[in-house]
């Protein structure tokens, strides 16, 4: 793997590209962090670890420290083999992340004050680390499926329906196989003589070399980038503009961004584009090529995408503390979480919205929906269209059209108070079926 350091005036960012196979288990290079609860003074890269010289995790803790996403001891040694724990993982991820928003803490043996407690409850809000509901055991060691499926939802990738070629697959946890087939299919995390060993604890230097596999540009600084990328570029900063650039693998624009702004231009992205930090000013997209979207937030505030245009991209919308604004964009969109508002403006074309959750949908007069489907999930949900639905499937209850009626209606046989109009008379449907 080579760092590519870009100093300009305006700002600096380390850009990552993996070409290396290490001989050892292939797991992403675990960010050294402190032992026990004692927090330690960095090790600078220049000075290296006394345990790591000879060792063929090397390169990828020396890369991820200098990041200062991993850190060693105060003797000067890194202890690559030993173990990691689970509040060791999450420490890494908020470094990475830069997680902005904390959960209650609802676990029995979470103390507050250790070092760990805050980032545990960041990547618990984020749904990074989620425990058992009542533990989150922060201080025994992470196994090599808890640390790959932790990973992979903080890389935003998606559980694979297929299994992994792995010897000793059947041993994966159910809850695990899925993602850990996908982290694998992806090149992120390799097996040992075939085998995957699931069970097992992962070392710091393991940990170190997932990320070493998956990340492959990370950007701290305001500035302009446009070097390619291969594998996942995250975004943990406001002010970032990738321009004319291709990643062959996700784009995380992550919760550091806060409510900042975020410019991609003429980007094309091979994975998905995830969409966890922003504000009311931004995505900004033009040209480039990206199919899919996840978009969530933690951190309270509107979200706003602009300028996507390709009408076979896929937006899924989750958990967002505020008005989602579809600003000139193409794309199918579908609503799977707690949204304030889907505010679609700005001569926007979308050839389909499907709601699974009650929200208040805005269409402005110069915007178009061509097919709105509201699913019984998403009972209560409010319409107000000022521009045009050409058809409109409803399921469920209560659903109320402000301004412009669909110009065809369909209602499920199963919707027992049917759709009214914003002075409570029912809206005569064009046709009925007998689904749910």
């Amino acid at each position: 793997m080579l760092i590519h350091r870009k100093q300009a005036s305006r700002t600096f960012a380390f850009c990552m590209a993996v070409a290396i196979a290490l001989g050892a288990f292939g797991f992403a290079a675990s960010p050294g962090v402190f032992a026990a609860d004692v927090p330690v003074e960095i090790v600078p890269i220049s000075a290296g670890f006394s345990d790591t010289g000879s060792h063929w995790g090397r390169d990828a803790v020396a890369r991820w420290t200098e990041l200062d996403v991993l850190r060693g001891y105060e003797d000067g040694s890194f202890r690559p083999n030993n173990p990691i724990t689970r509040g060791e993982v999450a420490v890494i991820l908020d470094r990475i992340m830069k997680y902005e928003t904390a959960a209650s803490n609802a676990f029995t043996d979470l103390r507050s004050g250790e070092f760990y407690t805050d980032a545990i409850l960041r990547a618990n809000a984020a749904g990074v680390m989620q425990g058992d509901g009542a533990t989150v055991r922060p201080t025994a060691s992470i196994t090599r499926e808890e640390a790959t499926a932790l990973l992979a939802r903080a890389f935003g990738v998606t559980d694979a329906s297929a299994s992994s070629s792995f010897s000793d697959n059947s041993q994966i946890a159910s809850w695990a196989r899925g993602l850990v087939a996908q982290m694998a299919s992806e090149g992120y995390v390799q097996g040992s003589g075939g085998a995957f060993r699931p069970k097992d604890s992962i070392t710091r230097a393991e940990i170190a070399t997932i990320l070493d596999n998956a990340i492959g540009a990370l950007y701290t600084s305001a500035g302009t980038y446009t070097e390619n990328v291969s594998n996942i570029a995250i975004v943990n900063t406001t002010g970032v503009t990738l321009r004319g650039i291709s990643v062959s693998g996700n784009v995380i624009l992550a919760e550091g961004i806060g409510n900042g702004d975020v410019t991609l231009d003429n980007v094309s992205v091979g994975g998905k584009l995830v969409v966890r930090g922003g504000g009311s000013n931004s995505v900004a997209i033009s040209g480039g090529s990206i199919q899919q979207v996840s978009v969530s937030k933690t951190v309270a505030g509107d979200i706003r995408i602009t300028g996507l245009d390709n009408s076979n991209a896929k937006i899924v919308i989750d958990d967002v503390d505020g008005t989602v604004i579809l600003d000139n964009v193409k794309a199918g969109v579908t609503l799977d979480g707690e949204v304030t508002q889907i505010d679609v403006r700005g001569g926007s074309q979308l050839n389909s919205l499907t709601l699974n959750a009650s929200t208040h949908l805005a269409v402005d007069a110069a915007s178009r929906i061509t097919s709105l489907v509201v699913n019984s999930s998403a009972r209560g949900a409010t319409v107000n269209n000022l521009g045009t639905i050409t058809k409109a499937e409803v399921s469920a209850n209560g659903v109320v059209f402000e301004g412009k009626a669909p110009a065809a209606l369909t209602v499920s046989s199963g919707v027992t108070t049917p759709p009214v109009d914003s002075s409570g008379k029912a809206i005569a449907p064009t046709s009925s079926t007998g689904g749910g």
